[in-house]
């Protein structure tokens, strides 16, 4: 024998035993004969090819493959691949139910009697599915689900009182927590009435602010124009020439440096002017105070009537004395002149 026909040999035999160990991996033994039953599920919550199938706890078989029947409202056609000798009556049921605390599923098989001869379901036959719930799954068929919840109850209330106890650190928190729950119940009622007693002038702020919204969104326009004016005063403020408005300025600082050191000597100027005019108001106030006074002549003039009488007796005697000397001068002449002044007198009559 050729060493390439044994190497055929030994590929065509490593072949069949992966396949036959990926099978029997998979619960398939293909070194014994089968038997195929197929059900129809609406759902199957999880369960895969190669899922266990057992009657009474005891494997008789795996889910060979998985369906998706499209034209049967999305329904699931499971094939079981049943080990030969185990026969299956036609009432079976095919329960999906958990087979472990990580979520696994499996299939058990359930019939109220054994079969024999024409009572048992030949092989490629249809038979009735059903999905089981969690708490059947997890209780199993021999406990009765009322027994089974009654013990949980006693057993959650004994946990329940005993976590509740006063001296248990979560029933002083639970205590603390219903003063908490109390306190929060008055602060809200509180507040409750503190709200209706405020809601008129809440209406009021709200009717205030919506008042200056409206009159925000009324002058928006005005607002845009100022932002307009003042992004066009930012633009001519980039584009002026600074250094020489700043040349400008320090030109406008130094004339009025030199104004104000000018008003400066014209103020201290003035203050002098005013000091002698304060000197010449206070001698004029001493004068007017020793005219006032009777001392003086001045003041005898002014306070004493009677030398205004005579004053004035004086005036009119030198009045008459004016008219009478303009009238007959010829009388204040020596009598040398008397005769010359009356013929002058004597011209003027007739003229």
């Amino acid at each position: 024998m050729s060493n390439e026909t044994k190497i055929g040999i030994l590929t065509v035999v490593a072949i069949a035993l992966s396949v036959w160990g990926f099978k029997f991996i998979q619960g398939k033994n293909l070194l014994t004969s089968s038997n195929f039953y197929y059900v129809e599920y609406t759902h199957i919550d999880g369960l895969a090819t190669s899922s266990p199938v057992s009657i009474n706890g005891y494997p008789v078989g795996i889910v060979s493959n998985l369906t998706l029947q499209t034209d049967k409202q999305n329904s699931i056609l499971v094939e079981l691949d049943i080990n030969n000798g185990v026969n299956i009556p036609k009432n079976a049921v095919a329960k999906i139910v958990s087979i472990g605390l990580l979520g696994g599923k499996g299939i058990v098989l359930e019939f109220p009697n054994p079969c024999q001869g024409t009572d048992c379901a030949p092989s490629g036959s249809l038979i009735k599915g059903r999905v089981a719930g969690m708490f059947e799954s997890m209780i199993g068929k021999e406990l009765d689900v009322n027994t089974y919840v009654e013990d949980f109850k006693g057993t959650a209330k004994s946990l329940v009182d005993s976590l509740l106890s006063p001296d248990k650190q979560i029933g002083k928190s639970l205590g603390d927590l219903e003063v908490i729950l109390n306190n929060l119940k008055r602060t809200t009622f509180k507040l409750d009435k503190l709200m209706d007693n405020s809601s008129g002038q809440l209406s009021g702020i709200l009717s205030n602010a919506n008042s200056i919204s409206n009159n925000l969104k009324n002058s928006n326009a005005e607002i845009n124009n100022i932002i307009k004016n003042a992004s066009d005063f930012t633009n001519q403020l980039k584009t002026t020439d600074l250094n020489t408005t700043l040349t400008k300025a320090n030109g406008a600082i130094d004339e009025a440096t030199n104004a104000i050191s000018g008003l400066k000597s014209t103020v201290s100027s003035a203050s002098t002017t005013m000091e002698n005019a304060d000197a010449a108001l206070n001698e004029m106030k001493a004068l007017i105070t020793k005219l006032n006074s009777s001392d003086g002549t001045l003041g005898k003039l002014i306070e004493d009537d009677g030398l205004y009488i005579e004053l004035n007796k004086t005036l009119q005697s030198i009045d008459k004395l004016a008219n009478d000397l303009k009238d007959h001068p010829y009388r204040y002449v020596p009598l040398k002149s008397k005769r010359k002044v009356e013929k002058y007198d004597k011209q003027l009559d007739e003229k």
